[in-house]
Order: structure tokens, then C-alpha cells, then sequence
């Protein structure tokens, strides 16, 4: 694991320093990237490792009993409350199709755990036996804070507005072509 993320951080500061990097690594007049920023390769990269902190904390399981609420932000982000105000951000392993923010799901749960991959169906709050959603899967726990969890929130709020001008933009051009 921590092989694939020192080789993926790598890659990505390679591409970074092939693009320009930061602006110290670019020569003012030119606008290119400098001999010495240019100069590097994987190798240099992958020969400084990344502290413990560079590193999130992910889980497979979590124990039903850690678990307060959970919150689905949208038909892919869920995040999970801890009863110690524990957050986990669960970015579900594919979009779960009629998910919504003001559902509560329903877990197929084994053994006293929720693990990745575990089945679950959305329903609204006030109709407990009508699933609506396809079934659905979880992916990997990430532990988070409360600052990241409110950044997200805001993030997905944002996506969904952007999203509804896009179809009523898309929406506006049919009927106009339709007129003409």
C-alpha cells in the first residue's frame, strides 16, 4: 500500500514538475520549467519517502457499534458518524442510483461489521419498509475531520447546483432548437 501511494504521490510530483511545478521551478522570463526541475525522475522522487502523515487512514470494517449515524451526502459520497465524533468518508465503489441526500439506508451487515463492499439499499426516512434504490455496495472506510467534512458538504452542494444549470442550460437549448 505504501509502495503504491510513494509510486502514485511520485508520479504525480513528476507531472507536476514537467508542467512547471511551482512557480520557483519555472524561469520568470520563459514561462518553461527550469534545468533542475526538469532534471527530475522517479527515481529522485521515489528516494524520499512520505511521512505517516502524508497517509490516510483507511479501513475495510468498521464496528456496528462505532457507529451513531450515518449521512448520505449524495448517490456517492455516504459518511459514517462515530460515537466518539468519528467521521469515516465512504466513496461507495460505484454510483448507487436513486441515492439521495434525504435517505437513510439500509445495511446487509455480517458478524457485527459494515465492510467494504457490503450490500445496502436506500429508503426514504419516513417509509421504512419501501426500499428505493438499486442495491448498492460500500468502498473504503477513510478517516476524516470535521473541517474536511464540512468542505465536502459544500462540495457536493456545489455539484448539484452546478449540475442542475447544466441540464436546465441543456434543457433551454432543446426547446430553442425545437422552435426553430
Amino acid at each position: 500500500m505504501r509502495a503504491a501511494c510513494t509510486l502514485l504521490c511520485g508520479v504525480c510530483l513528476l507531472g507536476a514538475a514537467a508542467n512547471g511545478g511551482e512557480d520557483e521551478a519555472a524561469e520568470p522570463d520563459s514561462g518553461q520549467p527550469s534545468a533542475a526541475a526538469a532534471t527530475l525522475d522517479v527515481a529522485d522522487i521515489l528516494a524520499k519517502p512520505l511521512t505517516d502523515d502524508d497517509y490516510r487512514e483507511t479501513k475495510n470494517c468498521l464496528n456496528i457499534r462505532d457507529i451513531d449515524d450515518v449521512e448520505v451526502l449524495d448517490d456517492t459520497v455516504v459518511l459514517f458518524h462515530g460515537r466518539r465524533r468519528e467521521l469515516w468518508l465512504n466513496q461507495l465503489s460505484s454510483r448507487c442510483l436513486g441515492l439521495a441526500p434525504d435517505m437513510v439506508i439500509n445495511l446487509r451487515s455480517f458478524g457485527g461489521t459494515v465492510c467494504r463492499l457490503d450490500r445496502f439499499r436506500g429508503r426514504y426516512r419516513f417509509e421504512p419498509l419501501v426500499a428505493i434504490t438499486a442495491e448498492c455496495r460500500l468502498g473504503t472506510f477513510e478517516t476524516i475531520d470535521g473541517l474536511q467534512a464540512e468542505a465536502l458538504r459544500a462540495a457536493v452542494v456545489e455539484r448539484r447546483e452546478v449540475e442542475d444549470m447544466a441540464r436546465k442550460t441543456r434543457k433551454s437549448a432543446r426547446s430553442d432548437s425545437d422552435e426553430e
